[in-house]
């Protein structure tokens, strides 16, 4: 007998020839030449395939990312014949939609959403083994974007005064007025939260406030309103009184400052309006 695998083998000459554990090296078509007396023949050729076992030499690599942007998973795997099916949280992916290349070494996410985050590992199966990637994590970080807007406020001297922003995402927060950067103290309480509080409020915090909004994907500011302080009214002049003879004129005058004033005289806390002797019962003279 003279085993060869097209070239011969040294050393095989047996009807069974025994190959251990064979490697890549040992594909091939082998046949036997067989000698007797009166002649040599051949058998028929036998073809040895010798599959790679399956590995994974490239595993996938985690991601942070915002909403909106896409996001690819990638291996790389030695083996034959090999077949892919990507996982999210261990359940198939299935291709259409966001996702595509499911079924190869390649998984690509569209316009990923908060829906997308998760575990994602790749199951690589082959003729020699079937193996599974390590896990890589995806995290999609929603947008910022402002759902409620503060509001135009008018109130008097002495009062609080609230202004409220929310915005999706994970945000930071800072109020402006008049385009500076408050700080809290004094009146000011909430500079770099949600709801800005002024308490106590006064006329030199009239003016125009707003809000920028930092997120982890982007930034942007809330629209511009404008607080209206009233100044509480105050008398700097005080009527006089006087004695007069009958028949004279009297003039009784007051004045005050403050925001939108009006006058309303009495005599002996009765209202008195224009008519007859009476005239300017709503000015201050």
């Amino acid at each position: 007998y003279d085993c060869v695998r097209r070239t011969p083998i040294s050393g095989s000459s047996t009807p069974v020839l025994t190959i251990n554990q064979v490697t890549i090296a040992d594909n091939g078509t082998y046949e036997c030449l067989i000698t007797g007396s009166c002649n040599t023949i051949a058998s028929q050729p036998a073809l040895l395939t010798v599959y790679s076992n399956t590995s994974i030499v490239t595993q996938p690599a985690g991601n942070v990312i915002c909403e909106g942007q896409s996001q690819t998973f990638a291996i790389a795997a030695n083996g034959s014949n090999l077949s892919y099916q990507w996982l999210k949280n261990g359940i198939p992916v299935a291709e259409g939609g966001k996702y595509s290349g499911s079924n190869t070494s390649s998984l690509f996410i569209a316009n990923a959403t908060i829906a997308e985050s998760g575990s994602y590992q790749c199951r690589v199966s082959g003729p020699c083994g079937n193996v599974i990637s390590n896990p890589a994590q995806l995290t999609v970080n929603e947008a910022t974007t402002i759902t409620l807007q503060p509001e135009n406020k008018q109130t008097c001297q002495g009062f609080d005064v609230s202004l409220s922003v929310f915005a999706t995402g994970n945000n930071t927060y800072q109020w402006e007025h008049n385009g500076n950067p408050l700080v809290d103290g004094g009146s000011v309480s909430g500079a770099s939260t949600t709801v800005l509080l002024l308490s106590d409020i006064t006329p030199t915090e009239t003016g125009t406030y707003r809000c920028l909004v930092n997120g982890t994907c982007n930034s942007t500011s809330s629209q511009s309103v404008n607080v209206n302080v009233l100044s509480a009214p105050a008398i700097s002049v005080q009527p006089a009184g006087t004695a007069v003879c009958s028949g004279n004129n009297v003039l009784l005058r007051t004045q005050a400052s403050g925001d939108q004033l009006h006058y309303i005289w009495k005599r002996n806390q009765d209202t008195l309006s224009d008519g007859g002797n009476i005239s300017g019962s709503g000015t201050g003279d």
